[in-house]
């Protein structure tokens, strides 16, 4: 199954689960978040959260764009440099109209001083504020799907027919940009002991692995391939798909970690848990589908952008 088609049907899952629990499949305008204030509506086009989540999305855009490496012109010299400029910009430039609307929306409805704080890492969630909290409430997971993008494009290369990475120095250099954007911000919203050991972060990371694990990265790596299939380098050699044992470590360690310490700290009794199951899995899938939208436009357009870049330079 390409990953385009397991996202969709994660989500139909969603969707049928909760209209299994509420019993209508007319949930548009039925109460499903799991805060117990949201119709489904409300989760799908909730502008708070996204803007909460942009930091985060762009790094997951810039792993996924690394793991692949910037694609090549295909075709004509200039005709694939124009057919890249065009796609990166158009992408990258819904993406950014997208981060206005949902500032305007909620700078309408909250003030423009509360969207500030929802973008700048503020919130934790609706009723929770701190500091960088809410990059913190990302951490590991953000760790995960970095190290995971980077390992389903080398898994998928080495397959015929696969997707496959640029080159290694070029691959190398938006490495360093991906890691260095998730690394700068870690230290300006301030690394602290939760993730690691606050209940309500253990449980949040779990759940995020889940989300974006299932639908946002199989999206945008589905998505990516698509687009830029005909614009991917030769296939590297054996060398350069080579899977790093760390790599792999830290895929099955931080899920392992945090899935044995959601039991042991019983992270379930600091969720708002009154909506049942449902709310907290099901909805919080289509509370990230601003996200998904985000993450296939900064990937696609923004591989776009650079690779058009670099076949100038």
């Amino acid at each position: 199954m390409s990953g385009v088609a397991l996202a969709v049907a994660i989500l139909a899952l969603a969707w049928i689960w909760l209209a299994l629990d509420h019993g209508t499949v007319r949930l548009w305008n039925v109460v499903v978040h799991e805060s117990g204030d949201h119709t489904l509506g409300d989760t799908v086009l909730h502008f708070g959260h996204f803007l909460r989540e942009v930091p985060m999305l762009i790094a997951i855009a810039l792993f996924v764009i690394a793991a692949f490496g910037a694609p090549r012109p295909g075709g004509s010299g200039s005709q694939g440099e124009r057919r890249m400029l065009a796609i990166g910009a158009s992408a990258v430039g819904t993406a950014a109209v997208l981060v206005g609307l949902a500032l305007f929306v909620v700078a309408r409805n909250r003030g423009f001083d509360d969207a500030l704080r929802d973008l700048v890492q503020f919130r934790t969630r609706d009723d929770l504020a701190a500091y960088g909290s809410h990059w913190r409430f990302h951490l590991l997971s953000t760790i995960w799907l970095g190290v995971t993008a980077s390992l389903a494009v080398r898994a998928w290369a080495r397959r015929a027919g696969g997707p496959a990475p640029a080159d290694p120095q070029g691959s190398r250099a938006l490495r360093i940009a991906a890691w260095a954007w998730f690394i700068g911000l870690t230290v300006i919203f301030v690394p602290t002991a939760e993730p690691f050991v606050d209940p309500r972060f253990i449980g949040h990371q779990a759940r995020e692995i889940l989300t974006h694990g299932l639908v946002t990265l199989p999206l945008a790596l589905g998505t990516f391939s698509i687009v830029w299939r005909d614009e991917r380098p030769d296939r590297p050699t054996p060398a350069t798909t080579a899977i790093p044992l760390v790599a792999v470590a830290v895929f099955v360690l931080i899920p392992l970690y945090l899935a044995v310490a959601t039991v042991i700290m019983d992270s379930m009794s600091t969720a708002q848990a009154d909506l049942g199951l449902s709310a907290m899995v099901a909805a919080h899938f289509l509370e990230h589908t601003l996200d998904y939208l985000f993450v296939v436009l900064a990937c696609v357009g923004g591989a776009g952008l650079v690779g058009r870049w670099s076949a100038r330079g």
